[in-house]
C-alpha cells in the first residue's frame, strides 16, 4: 500500500470546488511489470483511492501518454472503452503514465464555496472575499486535472525521458526513485506550473503559504 499511494500521484487541480472535490488518478492493473506484460489502465475519480472508473473519451483530455526508455507516445484506445485502455509494456525500467484533462468549469453558490474553503483549511480566502465584498457572490472556477502514475520492471535506471516534465498545468516531479523508497524514507518533490518551479507552497493543515 505504501508504494501504491506514492506511485499514484493523484490529480493536481488548479481550483476545485465542493461540487468537484474529488481525487483523480490513473490506476494500472499492476505496478511491477516486465516487458511484454499487458496492463489495464483505469481512469478513476473518487476519494481515498476508491472511486468510479471513467471511460476513454478524447474530448475529456489534452494528453494521455506514456513515457519510457523508448520515448513518449499517446495512449491509444477505443472511444468509450472502460477500463480506459490496455497497454503493452515495451521497455525495461520505469514507465510513466500521464493524464491532463481539458479545462472545465463549475459554479458554486456562496454557501457551497464557503463550506469548501473551510473544509480545505483556506479561511484566508474567505477573509479575502469578505474584504472584497464578494461573500454573497457565486464562485465560478476553472479547473484542470493533471495525474501521473509510475510503473517499474524493478531493473534498469530512470531514463531521461521519464525524468522530463510532461508540460502539464500543474505537475509534481519526484526527486527520488519512488520504487527505491521504503516506509520512513523522505520523498522530495518539486511542484511545477507549466514547467516552472513554484516558489510558494500551501500547507493544508495550517492553511498557510510558505
Amino acid at each position: 500500500m505504501f508504494r501504491t499511494i506514492l506511485c499514484l500521484l493523484p490529480a493536481l487541480v488548479l481550483t476545485t470546488g465542493a461540487a468537484r472535490a474529488h481525487d483523480f488518478w490513473v490506476e494500472p492493473s499492476q505496478f511491477i511489470v516486465k516487458p511484454g506484460d499487458s496492463v489495464t489502465l483505469q481512469l478513476r475519480e473518487g476519494q481515498q483511492l476508491v472511486g468510479n472508473s471513467l471511460p476513454y473519451v478524447t474530448d475529456w483530455f489534452k494528453d494521455f501518454s506514456r513515457s519510457d526508455a523508448q520515448g513518449r507516445e499517446p495512449v491509444i484506445s477505443e472511444m468509450g472503452d472502460e477500463p480506459a485502455a490496455t497497454l503493452s509494456i515495451r521497455a525495461v525500467g520505469t514507465t510513466l503514465l500521464g493524464y491532463r484533462s481539458t479545462p472545465d468549469f463549475v459554479t458554486l453558490t456562496p454557501e457551497e464555496f464557503a463550506e469548501y474553503l473551510r473544509k480545505e483549511g483556506m479561511e484566508y480566502i474567505l477573509a479575502l472575499r469578505t474584504q472584497l465584498g464578494e461573500s454573497d457572490k457565486e464562485a465560478r472556477e476553472n479547473f484542470v486535472r493533471c495525474a501521473k502514475t509510475y510503473l517499474t520492471t524493478n531493473s534498469g535506471t530512470l531514463s531521461k525521458e521519464v525524468q522530463k516534465p510532461l508540460g502539464y498545468t500543474l505537475e509534481l516531479m519526484p526527486a527520488n526513485d519512488l520504487y527505491a523508497l521504503t516506509p520512513g524514507d523522505e520523498l522530495s518533490v518539486q511542484l511545477l506550473y507549466l514547467e516552472t518551479r513554484l516558489p510558494v507552497r500551501w500547507s493544508r493543515p495550517s492553511a498557510k503559504k510558505s
